[in-house]
């Protein structure tokens, strides 16, 4: 089944607070991505954008589980800006 094409044009997912990459993989003819902004590293994949967004909401419920059943408090996506001043003469 082709990967549909139309879904590429989409730069993240979204969901309970975490943000995941959508990356194209022509080799495969398959989607995929991780959840930004985290140490651990939650992976997903699908051959459709439906199939690729159950697959990430269906990873971020299990690592929530995970983290519950272990009584860890599990990591967050980070978002926001870092703005640095630079002199004048750098710009």
């Amino acid at each position: 089944m082709a990967v549909e094409k139309n879904y590429k044009h989409l730069k993240y997912l979204e969901y309970k607070g975490f943000t995941g990459s959508i990356e194209y993989s022509p080799e495969d003819d398959l989607l995929f991505g991780k959840v930004l902004g985290i140490q651990g590293l939650i992976s997903y994949e699908g051959v459709t954008g439906k199939h690729l967004e159950e697959d990430f909401k269906s990873s971020v419920d299990e690592y929530l589980t995970i983290c519950k059943v272990e009584g860890k408090t599990p990591e967050k996506s980070f978002k926001g800006s870092f703005n640095v001043r630079i002199p004048a003469d750098l710009h």
